[in-house]
Order: C-alpha cells, then sequence, then structure tokens
C-alpha cells in the first residue's frame, strides 16, 4: 500500500515539477534545480535526476501509468536518457527503448542497451590501485561467469 501510494506521489511530484519547468517558476532562483536545492534543501543530484524525470514525463505523458504501476522508475528513465543522449536517438526511438525497458530490471535494460546499441571497442582489463590493500578489478565477463557471481554473491549475503 505504501508503494502504491509513494509512486504516486512521485508521478504527482514530477508533473508538478514539469509544470514548473516549463512556465520557469523557480522565482528568484537561476534554475529549478537550485530552487529544490534551496528551498527544499534537496541534494543536487536527486534533484537534477527529477528534472530530468520530470521532462521526459512531459515529452512523453504515456508513461505516467507506468511509473505509478512501478513497471518504470528513475533509474530506468535515467538509463533511457543516457542511452539517448549518447546515441543520439530520435523522440520515437527513445521511446521504443522506454517501451522495451517496461518491467525489467535495471541489470536487464542495461542488457537490453548492450544488444541494441553494442560498445565500439571493448575495455580492456584493468586493475586500479585504490589504497595500499585494495585495489579495483574491471574485466569483461560473459552472461554464464555474471550468472556464477550472483549466485556467489547470494551465498555471501547469508554468512555476512
Amino acid at each position: 500500500m505504501f508503494v502504491v501510494k509513494e509512486r504516486e506521489a512521485l508521478v504527482a511530484m514530477l508533473g508538478h515539477l514539469g509544470e514548473m519547468d516549463r512556465r520557469k517558476l523557480f522565482y528568484h532562483y537561476s534554475s529549478l534545480r537550485s530552487y529544490l536545492v534551496g528551498e527544499y534543501g534537496m541534494e543536487e543530484w536527486m534533484a537534477e535526476r527529477r528534472i530530468r524525470a520530470a521532462r521526459i514525463l512531459r515529452r512523453f505523458p504515456e508513461l505516467k501509468s507506468k511509473l505509478e504501476s512501478g513497471r518504470l522508475n528513475l533509474t530506468l528513465l535515467e538509463i533511457a536518457q543516457g542511452v539517448a543522449y549518447r546515441e543520439k536517438l530520435s523522440d520515437e526511438e527513445l521511446k521504443e527503448v522506454l517501451e522495451s525497458f517496461s518491467g525489467q530490471t535495471c541489470r536487464a535494460a542495461k542488457r537490453e542497451v548492450a544488444r541494441r546499441y553494442p560498445a565500439q571497442e571493448l575495455p580492456r582489463d584493468q586493475i586500479i590501485p585504490l589504497d595500499e590493500e585494495h585495489s579495483e578489478v574491471r574485466f569483461v565477463a560473459d552472461q554464464k561467469l555474471l550468472d556464477q557471481l550472483d549466485e556467489i554473491r547470494g551465498l555471501l549475503t547469508h554468512s555476512h
């Protein structure tokens, strides 16, 4: 019940932000983002995320029901906007990507992006020192290895 109310409140807030953005109703602030940060104490990243979501909802009002139902969320919208920017997608192509994301997890959506728009070049394996004891390891993995890593992570959550 609370989850449904939260989604409804999010969609209402995004609609309100979209209208404020369209009409430039942020009073003596230079931008909607600075208004949200200054008046409501919102973190900048949070304000920016909601403003971008409000703008995409204004462009595609039919997404409202998908946000309310949970078939789409802010993270899926961000993933779609990121690929639209990177690949210079038209509105119709962006709408198609958003439709394909409906009901998917964020990981599945990222896989969908990789399927539709494969990387031009695979990254090289990297080991990046973070401090004296820790390093970040980056590598390319196939789906079988990712599934095994997920299984291991699941097993470790019970012991840690």
